[in-house]
């Protein structure tokens, strides 16, 4: 085993094999980078957009099916949840939006001590626990209680300690700073009835300091500066020591209680001989949370890194391990982010990504879209190492081996503890051009005849559900591969047999004659979407008589099934057919969407009523959750015709800011003469159109079409004088609400197009 492996092995990866070398591993490990929308199901595509847009994000975190976004100086706090596409625009949906929050945010806390519960914490020292539910998919608050020592006390950190069933906060009152614990129910239905345990103070006279969990202890990191030495505390409640580190040395300290508690004066006394060796200034450090590795990481400007970790072999020591990465690292606690030993750090033009297992660059990261990034993304969710905000988009980063490899990290003596690696490397192969027939059909007959008897070890046991699972596969692709054969030289007549059978499956789903779940419908209409989409349009549009301009009673109820009307799953799964229909009209026949949606709108009201309340609540809904679910234009075979059915809708949804969002829908699309037609036709307010002129203009100077379009823009305005904000605009004198609400790393600065305006109008 290399001396690197080894030295892991201490920490977290218990490698055993001299052919285990993690050097080896990492150089066959690629990054992928995505947009985080089409990674997970995020609701609320649009706001999210409109956040990134604006700018202004401070905190945020990436958790198993939920993303956290603090903005206007933590003051904001903004959560998009994960949800099926079918669930996301139903209006019983309750979002853990906090807005105009009087206190800052200092932390959103995911604990594994309650499930699906977060824990929100205030610099004024009120704790709010929330609880999400899977099947309502909402949020709802369990408990709000204030924490710290007095109303006056401001916290600085906090955590959660999942081992110590306690949260622990460094607080500041009257200028002094103390470390602070109160005890948590190991139930949540005990936390709502009888609240958090008694205050304790842990550590007392400290300066300020960050908290965190690593293992069974608790990690308090008095904050860096170049005027004071870095020293770090691991306290365990069990022990009767405590560890100090002082930058890289490690002590430890003995009978370290007065009155109950730590006292930071005493720890200073007994690490003075090491202290006064110390070099002063210090080099600026930041220190990062591994939540995954549950690893402390210290990392200074200079490219030394500190790793703080739980020996896996001595129960209850702790160790450091220490390397040198580049000294031009530029390292703050805004661009960096670390999950499961990667560390990464970026500038406004790239992301650099480290292994700190070996401490390597292993790869240099660019915006997919080739533009500034503005900020990164914290991930708690072991499936992303993290990810980054450019101007327009959210992506993150994900870990992946090379296809390549994928055999050749498998044992080449083909010798697994389980069949299902061996059906693994085969499939592998069989990717690869290799034939393996033979082989995966002598071990169909082996599993046959073993699936039996029972498993002869719990591993066994797990993995069989995949094995069957692995089977069904095959069989299936065997059937499709007949299906093909038989299809040669009758093509023609097989196609006419196809498409009766299709209509016949697509009427009774339509028609309600199947006796199984909706969700097994849906699906089932998809895959036939999928497979052949211009024959299923072309049912489902006579079906639904979409030619004409009205729903007769007796294509209500094929209506009613589209729409979800009337009918609910077990797990109040909602119907989505709508959203398929959506889709496939605009992929093949944009042109129809509109009308589609006119038509789904009237049905929908006629069967739910007129009331005032329920109109309030149902109008224009469909609009909405056909604009939601709809495609990129590039994915239609007419997509000029698509984005004008788009910018339709949008017109059509009812939205107080309908026009704004369809002059940024055509803005993204630089279609240009819409935008101007739309300007001319629609009947809008002065300051409304000034507004809407300024994106425009922004947007062409950006463009550099700007001098294309001045007879356009001098009919638009034919006396500039009498519009206000366009000529604030000209004379340099800008309303600042203008500004406010226009704020987006889209346009440039009103400075910037200024001269232009001047030459345009002047």
């Amino acid at each position: 085993m290399c001396i690197l492996c080894n030295n892991i092995k201490t920490r977290k990866l218990k490698l055993t094999k001299s052919d285990d070398c993690v050097a080896e591993f990492l150089r066959n490990v690629d990054f992928e980078v995505k947009p985080s929308i089409s990674c997970f199901p995020l609701s609320r595509k649009d706001k999210l957009s409109e956040v990134i847009k604006h700018g202004g994000i401070g905190k945020s975190l990436l958790a198993a099916g939920h993303v956290f976004i603090t903005t206007n100086k933590e003051k904001h706090l903004l959560t998009f949840d994960c949800k099926p596409a079918h669930l996301q625009q139903f209006e019983d949906t309750v979002f853990l939006d906090l807005l105009d929050i009087k206190s800052e945010v200092v932390d959103v806390v995911v604990s594994n001590l309650y499930s699906k519960t977060v824990l929100i914490v205030f610099s004024n020292g009120i704790l709010q626990v929330w609880k999400y539910s899977g099947e309502r998919q909402v949020w709802s608050g369990v408990h709000q209680v204030h924490i710290t020592s007095t109303k006056t006390s401001e916290v600085i950190s906090f955590c959660v300690q999942d081992d110590h069933s306690a949260i622990y906060w460094c607080e500041r009152n009257d200028g002094v700073y103390n470390v602070c614990k109160r005890g948590l129910p190991k139930d949540l239905e005990e936390l709502e009835e009888r609240s958090v345990g008694k205050l304790e103070i842990i550590l007392s006279h400290c300066p300020e300091a960050d908290i965190f969990q690593m293992r069974d202890y608790l990690c308090i990191v008095a904050r860096h500066t170049r005027s004071r030495v870095h020293i770090t505390i691991l306290w365990r409640p069990s022990t009767d020591h405590v560890t100090v580190f002082i930058g890289g040395e490690k002590m430890r300290i003995d009978n370290y209680w007065t009155n109950h508690m730590l006292d930071f004066r005493n720890i200073i006394l007994h690490c003075m001989s090491v202290i006064s060796q110390m070099c002063l200034p210090c080099c600026d450090a930041v220190t990062i949370y591994d939540s995954v590795l549950e690893e402390l990481v210290v990392v200074y400007n200079d490219g030394t890194v500190y790793i703080f970790h739980v020996e896996q072999e001595k129960v209850g020591s702790v160790a450091i391990t220490s390397f040198h990465l580049p000294s031009d690292l530029k390292i703050n606690k805004n661009n960096c982010f670390l999950s499961n030993g990667f560390l990464g750090i970026s500038n406004q033009n790239y992301i650099r990504l480290y292994s700190l297992h070996i401490g390597q660059l292993l790869k240099v990261i660019q915006s997919p879209d080739r533009t500034e990034i503005d900020g990164t993304l914290r991930s708690i969710n072991p499936v992303f190492i993290g990810g980054f905000f450019t101007q327009s988009e959210s992506y993150v980063i994900q870990k992946c081996v090379r296809r390549d490899q994928l055999v050749a990290c498998l044992s080449k003596s083909s010798s697994f503890q389980t069949k299902g690696l061996q059906y693994a490397q085969l499939s592998q192969k069989r990717l690869n051009g290799k034939e393996s027939i033979k082989t995966l059909k002598e071990l169909r007959e082996s599993w046959d005849k073993d699936k039996i008897e029972q498993p002869r070890s719990q591993l066994t046991h797990i993995i069989e559900p995949f094995i069957k699972e692995f089977w069904r596969l095959e069989d299936l692709s065997e059937k499709e591969k007949i299906e093909d054969v038989n299809r040669n030289g009758t093509h023609k007549d097989k196609q006419e047999v196809d498409i009766e059978v299709l209509e016949s499956e697509i009427n009774k789903i339509l028609s309600g004659s199947l006796n199984l779940p909706s969700s097994w419908q849906q699906s089932q209409l998809l895959i036939l979407s999928e497979k052949y989409p211009e024959p299923v349009l072309d049912i489902l549009s006579r079906s639904l008589n979409l030619d004409e301009e009205s729903v007769s009673e007796t294509e209500m109820f094929k209506w009613r099934k589209v729409l979800g009307l009337g009918e609910t799953d077990a797990g109040n799964q909602k119907p989505f057919i709508f959203n398929h229909l959506c889709r496939l009209i605009f992929k093949l026949r944009p042109e129809l969407l509109v009308k589609f949606v006119e038509m789904s709108q009237i049905v929908s009201e006629k069967y739910i009523g007129v009331s005032a309340f329920v109109r309030k609540r149902h109008i224009m809904q469909y609009y909405q959750k056909a604009l939601d679910c709809l495609p990129e234009p590039n994915t239609s075979v007419k997509p000029q015709i698509a984005i004008n059915s788009t910018s339709k809708l949008l017109l059509a949804c009812g939205d107080k800011n309908s026009i704004l969002r369809t002059v940024r829908y055509l803005v993204s699309h630089q279609q240009w003469k819409k935008i101007f037609r739309l300007l001319e036709e629609e009947e809008i307010a002065v300051k409304q159109r000034s507004m809407f002129i300024y994106i425009l203009v922004t947007a062409l100077v950006k463009n550099g079409v700007l001098t294309d379009y001045t007879d356009q823009l001098s009919s638009l305005i034919p006396n500039w004088q009498k519009c206000p904000d366009i000529e604030s605009i000209i004379n340099g004198t800008s309303d600042d609400k203008i500004e406010t609400c226009l704020d987006s790393g889209d346009f440039p600065a009103i400075a910037s197009i200024q001269p232009l305006l001047q030459d345009l109008f002047k």
